[in-house]
């Protein structure tokens, strides 16, 4: 497919935050909130099908950025030779789902890797119902009787992120008891610790107050004791099944 820079015809985009006015114009119902594919490459111009409908907006493609949602299908790019954490026990073939986003950082649950940490410069959108081929390095260990070469980086260890918390992370404002969340990236080790939880749990917001909240995690029966921590600590999410189609 055609590929100019970090695009090719087919990557999910949105219009960057920091463009005030694309040089052509917004169109109609579109917005930094939109998303949509690019059909199209010409130069540094690009044709966008949004998912709202409309069809054939043209805009520069130094406006738009790649718009990954968690609860997305994807895979590492074929450009990619060595993602930023290793390539774990996964390849190129590997489809997984995307189950958190923390600024460039993200982590994917594939079949049978769960917690791999990546960077989403090197993700890819993976329709929904394009079959999976059998990865290469799983197909390589079972010639080889089951030796497994997974490589090096984080992702060859246990996922334990290496990340401190920065001082300058504030709370989100818009946290509220019933919002769905889930601890931060950059957050090591919460304030009360883990208790049984990881940066993969999603939960649902019970009780705040102050600046400390209450989060009972999905897949937790409701006499399990709820995880006590800062609001700082924590980031509201649009989990894939109550996101709008």
């Amino acid at each position: 497919s055609r590929r100019t820079g970090s695009f090719r015809v087919g990557d999910r985009v949105r219009v960057r935050a920091s463009v005030s006015e694309p040089e052509y114009g917004w169109g109609r119902g579109i917005s930094h909130e939109s998303r949509g594919v690019i059909t199209s490459i010409d130069g540094a111009d690009c044709s966008v099908r949004w998912d709202n409908g409309n069809d054939g907006w043209n805009g520069k493609l130094s406006e738009m950025v790649h718009a990954l949602s968690v609860g997305d299908r994807v895979r590492v790019r074929r450009s990619v030779t060595t993602p930023k954490h290793g390539w774990g026990s996964i390849d190129h073939d590997c489809v997984g789902r995307l189950v958190s986003i923390d600024g460039h950082e993200c982590i994917v649950d594939w079949e049978d890797f769960s917690g791999w940490q990546g960077d989403l410069c090197e993700m890819e959108i993976v329709p929904e119902g394009q079959p999976q081929q059998q990865p290469q390095q799983q197909q390589q260990r079972q010639q080889q009787g089951g030796a497994d070469k997974e490589g090096s980086g984080e992702n060859s260890r246990k996922f334990e992120p290496q990340f401190s918390f920065s001082s300058s992370e504030k709370r989100d404002s818009r946290l509220n008891p019933g919002d769905c969340a889930c601890v931060r990236l950059v957050v090591k080790n919460p304030k009360y610790g883990w208790q049984g939880a990881s940066h993969k749990s999603i939960g649902f917001i019970v009780k705040i107050k102050d600046d400390e909240c209450w989060i009972r995690w999905v897949g937790c029966g409701a006499e399990a004791d709820l995880w006590r921590g800062e609001l700082q600590e924590i980031r509201k999410i649009v989990p894939a099944w109550q996101k709008k189609h």
